[in-house]
């Protein structure tokens, strides 16, 4: 059997996927609030930076830098466990008749350059619009696109990086 090696103590920018196992429910309003909720207070025990997310009915995508120190194998698991316990605990029946379970392992690739970055930010904005869930990415709410000057309710604020002009930058 392989043995999964995730970079330890980095200070890049990781892009993430964290689905829900496989033929679970979906993700319902209630369940995105959480999620949000979860993250945001991940991140003020963990103190990492997000730059960009987006939650879709099964998944969900994020930009992490994790602090100097940290690492993303220990932020993921600190907004699952906090989910999962305030899942259970929810006033919500029906979001906590889901029992909404996440895949064991996450997705994860460091960011190499200022192009790349901007490419997963795109990427992450339009997931609603190819899923077929929005006509233009602006209409996703469980989305940073809002953080970053699209109209609609910022639901989860977001870290703006300083980045290099030059797109082939190395970060």
């Amino acid at each position: 059997m392989s043995r999964l090696r995730r970079l330890e103590n980095t200070e890049k920018i990781f892009y993430i996927t964290y689905c829900l196992n496989r033929g679970q429910a979906s993700f319902i309003e209630p369940g995105y609030q959480l999620l949000a909720q979860s993250i945001a207070t991940a991140r003020e025990r963990r103190d990492f930076r997000l730059s960009a997310f987006v939650f879709m009915p099964d998944h969900w995508h994020a930009l992490i830098r994790p602090r100097p120190g940290d690492s993303i194998g220990r932020i993921l698991p600190t907004i699952k466990v906090t989910f999962t316990f305030r899942q259970k605990r929810s006033i919500d029946l029906t979001l906590r008749r889901l029992k909404l379970g996440w895949q064991p392992r996450f997705w994860d690739s460091f960011i190499r350059s200022v192009g790349v970055f901007h490419a997963k930010a795109d990427y992450i904005h339009q997931n609603p619009v190819r899923r077929g869930l929005a006509r233009q990415a602006e209409e996703g709410p469980w989305s940073s696109i809002h953080s970053c000057g699209a109209a609609g309710p910022v639901v989860l604020s977001v870290d703006h990086e300083a980045l290099p002009l030059d797109s082939q930058a190395r970060l």
